[in-house]
């Protein structure tokens, strides 16, 4: 086996020549070609798959099997030298600015809307839509910015559903209270005829930290499991949800329990959704 570089050369002896004699007719000096890793069998040490040519490669990065890799062919005799490269990922930075723009948007926002709140003599812990919209209307540059973050989470959610991962909206007058509001919304496959929808509200509050609802509604059943980042009364406030009620609802909501997030937490909904983090 030989190896260059900062990247990884592969065993190219015994055995394997007929594999090598392959890649060497189909590839040049120079070249960039991709391969799958497909087996580690040990920390520095994997079977990839190049154009259909099963080699053995050394890598200086660790990577997950499945993982699409990039090298730069450095040699071909009397060793294949190959060195691991890293490419822009375009598809990766648009996402990157989306949920950036989208950051920026809904923060300019809020800090308009908390300084409306703050010249309320009282501010309930959940505003109808219709109180919001007044609260808009009679404002026209709080408008502006309330489109500005709607506009970015759409995109978002363009960027989603074009993958079938569902789509977010920015509801903030949930929690006026809170930060940093996203809902995220799909459908989950099932076996049966009835649908399954899946149903997740985030926000972040001053006193309970990041505060997440878990919604399952299966006609005409509705459960959800609440996480909150901080709190220290979990039995009274998993007492207070399974007895309150909704009578403006024309469906049973079940809490189906109480947990706390990781004091440490820092990856929101949308942050796993757009990046499997």
């Amino acid at each position: 086996m030989r190896v260059s570089g900062s990247g990884g050369g592969y065993e190219n002896s015994g055995g394997r020549n007929n594999r090598s004699d392959s890649f060497r007719h189909k590839h040049h000096l120079g070249q960039k070609v991709k391969g799958t890793i497909l087996k580690y069998i040990s920390d520095d040490m994997a079977w990839i798959s190049i154009d259909g040519n099963k080699l053995l490669a050394q890598l200086k990065s660790t990577h997950q099997v499945g993982s699409r890799l990039t090298f730069l062919i450095k040699q071909l005799v009397p060793d294949i030298v190959l060195k691991e490269i890293f490419e822009f990922d375009s598809d990766k930075a648009d996402v990157l600015g989306l949920a950036s723009s989208f950051d920026t948007a809904r923060t300019l926002f809020e800090n308009r809307f908390r300084k409306r709140l703050s010249n309320r003599p009282s501010t309930p812990y959940l505003f109808s839509p219709e109180t919001f919209l007044e609260d808009l209307i009679s404002d026209i540059s709080l408008y502006a910015a309330f489109k500005d973050a709607v506009d970015c989470a759409s995109s978002i959610s363009n960027h989603l559903e074009i993958k079938n991962k569902g789509c977010i909206l920015y509801q903030p007058w949930l929690m006026p209270h809170g930060r940093r509001q996203t809902t995220f919304i799909r459908d989950l496959p099932q076996h049966e005829e009835e649908e399954l929808i899946e149903v997740i509200c985030e926000f972040e509050h001053f006193r309970w930290g990041m505060v997440r609802s878990e919604f399952l509604y299966k006609k005409p059943k509705l459960g959800y499991k609440l996480k909150i980042q901080n709190t220290c009364k979990d039995k009274s406030l998993l007492k207070y949800l399974a007895n309150r009620t909704y009578p403006a609802l024309n469906t049973k909501i079940q809490c189906l329990g109480l947990t706390k997030f990781s004091q440490n937490i820092h990856g929101s909904i949308l942050t796993k959704m757009l990046f499997g983090t």
